[in-house]
């Protein structure tokens, strides 16, 4: 009968068991590797919640595995530079949310790796829609049709969970967002939108699930101010979704690896994959950033849906590639449907 006998050994042995080798033994073609991230509450916010995730933990779980050790970058970018980056190939991975990572998957060919699963309220998520919600006694609002010729606010052109989730929910509606109601704006921040509805300075906004809820948790707001239009009854693995919504769900962010990793560096996407799906939301990378863990990838392929319903996403027969619609002006971002055009950038940002 054979022993271990040497504690070294045995630690070897269970290393090659949790990660698949040993320690620098892989090779990469650089050392400096940078994970750029889309930033939606500035770049502050993006490096107090995702450096621990991006660097630190990186830095600690898979720069070891090569020779010599690589070192992980985590850079905040807004939805111009993500994609002017991504482009130029500056950043190696991706962080960013599920319309814009669809729309650079198209584009550039990056490839999802492993797909986020959000801790909201305690509760594990990997999807998230959107809601469209008025005032409690507003009596004049009750379906999407009555949003037409009211004030609508979102928070921008390019945001997911609170702009072009709910505009695809119109337009499968007979509306369009550009034209039928009276106005919308745009708040660039979600809880700005909740409290203007509540005040009434508008009369409907968009929001992502679970927003209200957490600002009802943390005293900002109730939950019985406000009523969802199009309420939705949705499982999801098996259980009800515990928000209320008005959209179907969509996946939750990705980290995406950018064409020139998935070929000759394919072993650095396979480390980082594997080592963001040992995290558990006890680690200080998913307490900073409160999520709980990552997966596998799941399919993004309702975003591209979405994006060719709104025309968001066309086909360019001079390059042989679909591109999508973006700007860094919101003027600029506004397509008008056919039959209507802008107004003047000094009237009104709508059509």
């Amino acid at each position: 009968k054979q022993t271990m006998k040497s504690p070294v050994l045995l630690a070897l042995v269970l290393q090659a068991l949790l990660y698949g080798t040993s320690a620098q033994n892989l090779t990469a073609s650089k050392q400096v590797w940078k994970i750029g991230g889309l930033a939606i509450r500035g770049a502050t916010d993006f490096v107090n919640r995702w450096s621990p995730t991006f660097a630190d933990y990186l830095n600690q779980e898979v720069s070891p595995l090569f020779n010599p050790p690589l070192t992980f970058e985590s850079i905040p970018l807004n939805f111009s530079s993500t994609f002017l980056r991504v482009e130029h190939g500056t950043i190696d991975f991706v962080f960013t949310n599920p319309s814009a990572f669809s729309c650079l998957e198209s584009e550039f060919d990056v490839s999802a790796i492993v797909t986020l699963r959000n801790l909201r309220r305690g509760i594990e998520l990997t999807k998230f829609g959107g809601i469209v919600f008025t005032r409690e006694n507003n009596t004049e609002i009750n379906t999407i049709a009555d949003l037409r010729g009211k004030i609508v606010e979102a928070v921008s052109i390019s945001g997911l969970g609170a702009a072009q989730m709910q505009w695809r929910l119109l337009t499968e509606n007979g509306l369009d967002l550009m034209t039928d109601p009276a106005q919308v704006r745009f708040s660039f921040n979600q809880k700005k939108i909740v409290h203007d509805v509540r005040r009434g300075d508008v009369d409907v906004g968009f929001v992502r699930t679970d927003m209200i809820e957490t600002m009802d948790a943390n005293g900002e707001t109730s939950e019985s101010y406000f009523k969802v239009i199009n309420k939705q009854n949705i499982t999801i693995d098996g259980n009800a979704f515990p928000f209320r919504i008005s959209t179907i769900l969509y996946p939750e962010w990705s980290l995406g690896a950018l064409p020139q990793v998935m070929g000759e560096d394919y072993r650095v996407a396979e480390e980082v994959a594997k080592a963001l799906m040992r995290v558990n939301s006890t680690m200080t990378s998913a307490l900073a950033a409160g999520y709980s863990t990552w997966q596998a990838p799941i399919s993004y392929m309702t975003l591209r849906a979405m994006q060719e319903a709104l025309g968001w996403i066309q086909f360019n027969s001079t390059s042989n590639k679909w591109k999508c619609m973006r700007s860094d002006d919101l003027y600029e971002a506004i397509i008008c449907p056919s039959g209507y055009y802008k107004l003047k950038r000094d009237v009104s940002r709508c059509c």
